[in-house]
């Protein structure tokens, strides 16, 4: 059926009232869900019920604040890529890169309402979902375009005028299935559609089960083995440790970990691998460039832990291990001078700093020893 009459009509673009309001009505439920996994990893190193609730409410408004803000981003950056929904005399065009879907070609449309949707993120009034089917050769094929990124009343006029073009009239409800033929393929393209949002639903779903799941027994293990570490119980943390890498090889965290507790049992090679894991996979990490150092030390190679320990410092340049590492390295090469200077800058900021105080009376001592 050909137009009804010319259309002149602007491209309908993503409203920023509405997103706004889709934004806050999902950041609460994203919020809560996130700050609660995020809660139960942090039992393990918990005090009591109240600092646990403490850290929930900053976890909720932290993910609150941060998803509304994000989402927007992405929203809007999402429709000036996508692009407007286009209507002229010849058809509807859904953005920038979808093809001219002329009204000849429109089977059929249907509008149905999200009460679920719309109350699980508190929008008014109710989401709508317009679907339109388009004929193409031997099959029907589908889109679907949620009100919820529109004004209201752009979205009726957009449903009102579609239904004016492929039918010549204009339903008495936005709760509508508006076609201008009827035949099984139409019936099977409907049927096909719900189970196919179905799907993606239960995929969906079960990924971010998955995905957030996985995080949280992660970081669960991971906080168990600190809780552990600083109680001493350094076998029970490597076990953690060891447990969290099996679900995450690339926790970085926990690499550093294992190698901490290793080095406490003294398994220095152990150590010395997992620190170097720890810096291939976070090049700026600072805690493992010191132990790591220190090992060096150890070994004599003091070049290659000088290094270390400067490219910590740039990063950390009040880094106290770092430093008195550094001050011993000045020691053995008999710079007493730089490391009485280092000794004393630490002190400066950490003047209990016992390490400091054993360095700074060792560059003492050499310097009076130098004196005639």
């Amino acid at each position: 059926m050909p137009p009804s009459k010319e259309i002149k009509w602007k491209d309908l673009g993503f409203d920023f009232k509405a997103t706004a309001r889709l934004a806050q009505g999902t950041a609460a439920i994203v919020a809560t869900l996130l700050a609660f996994l995020d809660t139960i990893a942090l039992i393990p190193t918990a005090t009591d019920l109240t600092s646990l609730l403490i850290d929930f409410i900053g976890l909720w408004i932290s993910a609150l604040i941060l998803w509304y803000v994000s989402f927007q981003i992405i929203i809007h950056t999402l429709g000036l890529v996508l692009g407007s929904i286009k209507i002229s005399d010849q058809g509807l065009k859904l953005g920038h890169f979808g093809h001219l879907i002329g009204w000849d070609k429109i089977a059929a449309i249907a509008v149905e309402p999200q009460p679920l949707f719309s109350k699980a993120c508190r929008l008014k009034p109710d989401v709508l979902r317009l679907t339109v089917f388009e004929r193409r050769k031997n099959k029907l094929a589908s889109y679907d375009l949620p009100s919820f990124f529109y004004t209201q009343a752009k979205f009726k006029e957009l449903v009102e005028l579609i239904c004016r073009q492929i039918a010549n009239l204009k339903p008495d409800t936005l709760n509508a299935f508006v076609f201008n033929e009827t035949n099984k393929d139409l019936k099977r393209a409907y049927a096909a559609k719900g189970r196919q949002r179905l799907l993606i639903i239960c995929v969906i779903a079960i990924g971010l089960v998955f995905v957030m799941g996985r995080k949280t027994t992660v970081n669960y293990l991971y906080n168990s083995g600190n809780h552990c570490y600083h109680a001493g119980n350094y076998l029970g943390a490597k076990n953690f440790y060891e447990k969290a890498l099996q679900i995450d090889p690339v926790f970085t965290f926990a690499w550093a970990g294992l190698a901490a507790t290793e080095f406490h049992l003294n398994d220095f090679p152990a150590a010395a691998e997992n620190w170097r894991k720890a810096l291939f996979l976070k090049p700026d990490f600072v805690e493992p460039k010191v132990g790591l150092a220190y090992l060096l030390i150890q070994e004599g190679k003091l070049p290659e832990a000088k290094e270390l320990l400067n490219r910590a410092l740039r990063r950390d340049p009040r880094n106290s291990a770092a430093l008195l590492n550094l001050a011993d390295i000045n020691l053995k090469t008999g710079n007493s001078i730089e490391a009485l200077r280092i000794a004393r800058f630490v002190l400066t900021f950490e003047p209990n700093n016992p390490l400091a105080a054993d360095v700074l009376a060792k560059a003492r001592n050499v310097r009076s020893n130098l004196k005639p």
